[in-house]
């Protein structure tokens, strides 16, 4: 009898070692037994075939040995039904396919699934709290279901056709990036560890990040925006918000930013005098008539574009006479001004704000050695500057020689008792 109740148990671990997985998606099935897609030894890389016995089936027990899937699009694979045998992978990879729906809910051992650039309409996420990092990018879907996954710290969903997103139950998120959707609300209050956030390319009017006190990075250009509160942000390095609606922006308490575009607002003032890290600036089409970036680290500015801003005259800075000297279209990469803009340590009293015309008079122009300038009052300083805004020559005369100075377009600004007047001249 003691034999009899052996060999029966033998029988039945046979059989259920012996099990066959269903896998009716043939491009699936041949993927796992035909290439090295498993990861037996939870490493993180594929180790080899998951038809270990070379039977070119996969059994329960072959299933269940893997620690990971890594299905890259050798083959296109339409289903992944089957997947639900392999109840031990903590990672799963199936990028580039053509899913129209992936229910992952029986893996509850997954902790990390990238299943990006499918046509996915359709995602079920794994009935456990293990699940850490989420990449659903580029697909089609319109509901994506967080409630089961409160250990998520990273979640990529941007390019997808998502209206709502709830991570209230998220609250150890640290990263998200859901641009390219039609997101109009979204709440933040719920995930105090945020560092970056993108948003771009949605319909978002209003933005409160008010209570992540950790973002460094912060990215939600492409809206409707008109009014953002980032005075609680004080560890923020990068903001973009280009291609919003936004007035005014206060940012005197992001003594760290180093990266910021405001480009194609509606500010009309823009004051980063307290913002002593700045090493880019783009804020292109805008209507700014003042801009100060006096802060002690202009000789670290590598980019600043302020281009396509009519009203602006003068750029205030640490030092007049520093500019960096290049710009390079088409991305605009170093110092890209406002024709005839003026670069000036003070510019209240440099008289380009104060509107009272000086009277002078430029001769010859074209001039090709020797610019003359006649004014009714003593000039006290004449400076030229280029196309750039650079500084070519400060001089206290009435008389500047330009002849080693290149063919093309200049700027002559004249200063008299203390105001100040800008005139074209061309050197021939």
């Amino acid at each position: 009898m003691k034999n009899l109740f052996i060999i029966t148990l033998l029988l039945i671990t046979i059989v259920t070692q012996a099990q066959i997985v269903d896998i009716p998606d043939a491009n699936f099935k041949y993927l796992l037994t035909n290439f090295a897609v498993a990861d037996f030894d939870g490493d993180g890389d594929a180790d080899g075939s998951v038809d270990t016995n070379n039977d070119d089936e996969i059994q329960v027990s072959e299933a269940e040995a893997v620690l990971g899937l890594q299905l890259l699009p050798i083959e296109t694979i339409n289903s992944l039904e089957g997947i639900e045998a392999f109840s031990n992978i903590n990672w799963l990879t199936v990028v580039g396919h053509n899913l129209g729906n992936l229910d992952v809910s029986q893996n509850n051992s997954l902790e990390v699934l990238h299943c990006s650039s499918n046509n996915l309409e359709y995602l079920i996420l794994p009935e456990s709290s293990n699940l850490k990092v989420l990449s659903c990018y580029f697909n089609q879907l319109t509901n994506l279901d967080l409630s089961q996954s409160p250990n998520l710290e990273s979640l990529s969903c941007h390019s997808n056709q998502l209206q709502i997103l709830d991570i209230s139950q998220n609250s150890v998120l640290n990263a998200i990036n859901c641009s390219s959707n039609n997101i109009s609300n979204i709440d933040f209050s719920q995930n105090p560890d945020l560092s970056l956030i993108t948003l771009s390319a949605n319909q978002l009017t209003t933005i409160d990040v008010s209570q992540n006190l950790y973002l460094k990075y912060l990215d939600f250009g492409s809206n409707q925006v008109s009014n953002i509160d980032l005075t609680n942000n004080a560890e923020l390095i990068s903001i973009k918000g280009y291609y919003n609606n936004l007035s005014e922006i206060d940012l005197s308490q992001n003594n760290n930013l180093e990266h910021v575009n405001f480009s194609n607002n509606q500010l009309a003032s823009l004051d980063l005098s307290l913002n002593y890290n700045l090493t880019s600036l783009n804020c292109k089409g805008n209507l700014l008539n003042s801009l100060n970036i006096q802060n002690e680290n202009n000789t670290n500015l590598i980019n600043l574009n302020t281009i396509n801003n009519p009203n602006l005259n003068c750029i205030q800075v640490d030092d007049e006479d520093y500019y960096y000297p290049y710009c390079f279209p088409p991305n605009y990469q170093g110092w890209c001004l406002n024709e005839g803009v003026i670069l000036s340590e003070d510019c209240e009293n440099l008289g380009v704000i104060d509107n009272t015309k000086i009277i002078f008079t430029l001769h010859p122009n074209p001039a090709k050695n020797i610019l003359f300038i006649e004014s009714q009052d003593p000039i006290e300083t004449v400076k030229i500057y280029n196309l750039h805004g650079q500084l070519i020559i400060k001089i206290s005369a009435s008389k500047v020689d330009v002849s080693y100075l290149s063919t093309g377009l200049y700027f002559v600004q004249v200063i008299v008792d203390g105001k100040s007047e800008t005139k074209k001249f061309v050197k021939n």
